[in-house]
């Protein structure tokens, strides 16, 4: 099955599933939500310490990577690998942000509490910024121009593709000046704070995305985020000022970001299909319409599970620990003629040559 369907059977099918006359998870299977939560049901349950381990040795490899660049040659085959291994291992803790927006604020405190300070104020990437992922899963707004993650590449000019990995250089500047200079302004300046919140807080590829703001006041969390970022800002900048941090530092840590963002575009453009038209769609098109990269390397370009993207949005609450299991069970379960062996991705070439395959179906 498709996901690229005319409006008219687009809005049968969202019907359809509303009505519960149809299984979304036969759709997309071939098998049933019986038959499905019986493969996984002993999966969910999150293993804390495989996410303190994982996250703090990434952190530490890629801290200790960055630590040791060279800074007066950093053009040398030892630049090239720490830089590759800072970038690398600092994506994978920064992507521990994904796993924290499908955990209810109560869960996991102590870990997002080190989150964010080891990896969202150092890296100016605050948990908050994210904390409306779930638009992106939910049915009603999945695809539709109120997910702020989704964005239909196929259909538009390839510019819009390749803006967003030209934008890599630009988001360390750009976060330093919504920290070091809006976040006073908004203190000063109330009118602006709406305006900043909504239009330059969160981790989407649609510029035109405008966040849903919570009822005042702020959340104390939002607050304490705010301020922890804009101090981080000021200490570097004195840093700088008194000589006690290289600007050659400033100048990798740039080259380090741009890195991460640089990572997390290509992931990004090879997650889904993006063949949705910004109109809603059925829960079994939205996990067509997503992709898998089951295959070893994908760990390194798609790491704490989000390879297996297609089941993450089929499985959405599961720990990113166990998504390789559910996905060995699930694919030994499924028929041969399943829709979802469309979703199953060889390599990283294979999902590129299938994005550019796509674009040619769109004129």
């Amino acid at each position: 099955m498709s996901v690229a369907l005319d409006d008219d059977n687009k809005g049968a099918s969202a019907r359809s599933e509303a009505n519960g006359s149809v299984d979304p998870t036969q759709a997309c299977l071939g098998i049933d939500r019986n038959a499905l939560r019986d493969l996984v049901a002993d999966l969910y349950r999150p293993k804390q310490v495989i996410y303190w381990v994982d996250f703090l040795l990434s952190a530490a490899v890629g801290y200790a990577a960055f630590a040791l660049l060279p800074v007066r040659d950093p053009w040398s085959p030892m630049g090239a690998l720490f830089y590759c291994v800072a970038v690398l291992a600092l994506y994978r803790a920064v992507i521990f942000t994904h796993e924290l927006s499908h955990k209810p604020l109560n869960r996991f405190r102590a870990f997002r509490f080190a989150w964010d300070m080891l990896c969202g104020v150092p890296i100016l990437l605050p948990s908050y910024f994210y904390d409306e992922h779930k638009s992106h899963h939910a049915q009603r707004t999945y695809g539709t121009p109120r997910d702020g993650e989704y964005l239909s590449y196929p259909r538009l000019p390839v510019g819009y593709t390749v803006l967003l990995f030209a934008i890599s250089p630009l988001v360390l500047p750009a976060l330093v000046f919504r920290f070091l200079v809006l976040t006073p302004l908004m203190a000063i300046i109330p009118g602006l704070r709406a305006l900043v919140l909504a239009h330059a807080s969160s981790l989407v590829i649609d510029s035109a995305h405008r966040r849903a703001l919570p009822k005042p006041p702020l959340p104390r969390r939002w607050i304490v985020q705010e301020l922890a970022c804009f101090v981080w800002c000021v200490a570097v900048a004195l840093g700088l000022f008194r000589g006690l941090i290289p600007v050659a530092r400033l100048a990798e840590a740039e080259w380090v970001v741009s890195g991460i963002f640089a990572v997390n575009a290509l992931r990004t453009l090879l997650a889904h299909k993006y063949a949705g038209d910004r109109q809603g769609v059925g829960f079994h098109e939205q996990v067509l319409d997503s992709n898998d990269f089951p295959g070893p390397l994908g760990v390194s370009w798609a790491p704490v599970g989000l390879r297996f993207h297609a089941l993450h949005h089929l499985l959405p609450n599961m720990p990113y620990h166990a998504l390789a299991t559910a996905h060995r069970r699930v694919m030994a379960a499924i028929p041969a003629d399943s829709p979802y062996h469309g979703c199953q991705q060889r390599s990283l070439l294979s999902g590129i040559g299938a994005a550019i395959e796509l674009r040619r179906r769109f004129p």
